[in-house]
């Protein structure tokens, strides 16, 4: 759906099917497509004494390069003018604000009004900008793009001429796509494959209010270290980021399933951006302020983290590897129908949704670089939406060799320690578990290199989707019960951190008479003491906990639980003949598994083991 000039400075299009689709999501509960809001600190080159002018000179900028921000919504179509002298000055009136009263971002954006237009809000207080637009009009990848593109309009601000912008206005992705009308019939059965992982999802528990309040964010950080471990492990067992970061959101989530909620299965959403299979110019920043990107439902039977994480995977590689699979041959009538099946609500005998979304932007550098010419340097970015639901919504992403999480959640539903609790709890099991992963591949490494003389045919690797393997899952409980004389406010949610050597800790609360609990599958105590410790004699007593008996015998939980706390402790199967027959020193292997762990597995910067994993979907 191109634009159209239908007289002199006025155009028009038709809104598509995708856009559609996220405007109009939670339609049934009454309530609007919220917005989703940019937050960066910054500072500009001491030679500039006012910015107020230099940032209007960049919003301005941002119109010419991107008209379609101020098109309007007219139900089924957008409209654009070109803009006179005089309606320039209204629309800066409306959508350049200085919040001079307002401490911070956080601040604004637990309260930011909704509008029909893209609005940049600075705080002259912190040296903070947020952009917030309603969601349907740009997605994830298309802000952080807008945000970069400011900051460098900002680092050589000049006046811009408007009358020329029309040509920059932006087609819809089914245009772009050159989506046909009508699926084909194996198009209609992809979409029924599809849309047959639709289905009610476990969820949290979550206070019982009927009318939202104020959003709120909670933020984590990996160290550079942390984040370097995280994709080499992940590279090192053919996962992505994305698929265990979501794999840890499910496990937590399972160990805190909502006990009034029937599912015993969680259905996630795979967010995936397209620019990646448009055409150019439309696979870059010149077209951020649209949405180009879909989602598809991505069902997962809860197991354990590595067999979450190839579920998720399988989900996620599905426009990649199918075969025979065009996404922009079927995405029209895809829309169409979630359409209808999203708005239809949870069926009856199910609460509202409140399984937590998750978002993969991928390594944002590239679009969202800190520096600019010496003249703007960006400082922190963050991402966040405006959450009217019972959801918890999840961004991840990678900056500046960090990878970081950032949960968007409402105040009427969850409380803040509850959600802290869960992002840190989402961590601790993250890093956890990959340095588990990371064990084992040593402990196998070490074998091969035992065994490379022997004739013995290895076993091959178990399909984790054969059909007898989905039958066990599938008959794996899931429900996790508190006893209700334990105080919620003392069960302590322990996560991971090895920045100082120090452990930060949260507490899950009660939450209107519901109870939830974390249960560390896998995080054992001394990890942290494995990270940084310089004996070997430590290590050796870490590997003889993994190897014993065959299988990793977990310590008991530090004294601070309580005693009362059933922690539920997965023991992970280890090979007794491969353990009998390692012939390395364990000493010796541990060490060398923990440097590699530590230091990226023979990489030697952030850098190099995240060049090649830029990931959104």
């Amino acid at each position: 759906m191109s634009w159209q000039e239908t007289s002199q400075g006025h155009f028009t299009r038709p809104l598509d099917t995708t856009e559609l689709f996220y405007r109009d999501i939670g339609k049934a509960s009454g309530r609007e497509s919220p917005p989703i809001s940019a937050i960066a600190r910054f500072s500009l080159s001491s030679s500039v004494e006012d910015p107020i002018q230099p940032l209007q000179l960049a919003w301005k900028a941002m119109r010419v390069k991107y008209p379609s921000m101020a098109a309007i919504d007219k139900g089924d179509h957008y409209e654009y003018d070109v803009p006179d002298a005089s309606a320039v000055d209204s629309w800066m009136q409306e959508t350049f604000q200085v919040a001079s009263a307002t401490t911070d971002a956080n601040e604004l954006f637990a309260n930011v009004k909704q509008s029909n237009l893209a609005v940049i809000h600075y705080f002259p207080k912190n040296s903070e900008i947020l952009v917030h637009c309603p969601h349907w009009r740009i997605d994830g990848m298309g802000i952080i793009m807008f945000t970069g593109q400011f900051f460098a309009a900002l680092a050589d601000p000049k006046d811009v001429k408007f009358g020329g912008e029309g040509a920059n206005l932006s087609p819809s992705i089914e245009t772009v796509g050159n989506c046909p009308k009508e699926a084909t019939a194996d198009g209609q059965i992809q979409i029924e494959e599809l849309l047959r992982d639709f289905r009610p999802s476990m969820g949290l528990p979550t206070i019982q209010s009927q009318s939202p309040g104020a959003t709120h964010r909670c933020y984590v950080e990996f160290v550079a270290h942390e984040t370097l471990s995280v994709v080499s492990l992940c590279k090192a067992n053919n996962i992505t980021v994305t698929s265990a970061v979501h794999a840890a959101v499910v496990c937590v989530t399972q160990q805190l399933a909502d006990h009034n909620n029937p599912s015993k299965v969680f259905m996630g959403v795979g967010v995936h951006d397209l620019r990646r299979y448009c055409p150019p110019p439309y696979n870059e920043s010149d077209h951020a302020v649209t949405i180009y990107q879909t989602a598809f439902p991505a069902l997962i039977i809860p197991s354990d983290f590595l067999t979450n994480a190839y579920q998720l995977q399988r989900a996620y590689s599905r426009l990649r590897v199918t075969p025979g699979f065009n996404v922009f041959d079927i995405l029209r009538q895809y829309h169409e129908t979630a359409h209808v099946m999203v708005n239809q609500g949870s069926p009856p005998g199910y609460p509202p949704p409140s399984a937590p979304d998750l978002s993969s932007l991928g390594i944002i550098d590239k679009y969202l670089p800190s520096q600019y010419k010496d003249k703007v340097e960006v400082h922190d970015f963050w991402i966040g939406v405006k959450m009217l639901m019972r959801m918890l919504c999840v961004h991840v992403w990678t900056w500046q060799g960090k990878l970081r999480m950032s949960i968007s959640y409402n105040e009427a539903f969850y409380t803040a320690d509850f959600v802290d609790a869960f992002l840190n709890t989402v961590k601790g099991l993250l890093l956890a578990e990959l340095q588990i992963l990371g064990f084992k591949n040593e402990i196998k490494e070490a074998n091969g290199v035992a065994k490379s003389n022997s004739l013995h045919e290895q076993p091959q690797q178990e399909n984790v989707y054969s059909s007898s393997n989905q039958e066990s899952l599938g008959a794996i409980d899931v429900h996790r019960s508190v006893p209700e004389n334990i105080p919620l406010e003392n069960v302590r949610a322990k996560s991971l951190s090895t920045e100082h050597g120090t452990e930060s800790n949260g507490r899950i609360h009660q939450h209107n008479g519901e109870y939830g609990t974390v249960t560390m599958d896998r995080l054992f105590d001394d990890a942290h003491e494995r990270e940084v410790c310089n004996a070997d004699q430590g290590l050796a007593e870490a590997y003889h906990e993994l190897n014993k008996d065959g299988e990793r015998v977990v310590q008991t939980p530090s004294q601070d639980w309580p005693a009362e706390l059933n922690i539920q402790h997965r023991n992970d199967q280890v090979k007794h003949d491969d353990l009998q027959n390692n012939t390395a020193g364990p000493a010796h292997d541990v060490h060398r598994a923990e440097r590699r762990m530590s230091t990226g597995i023979g990489a030697t910067s952030v850098g190099e083991v995240l060049a090649d994993t830029d990931e959104v979907d």
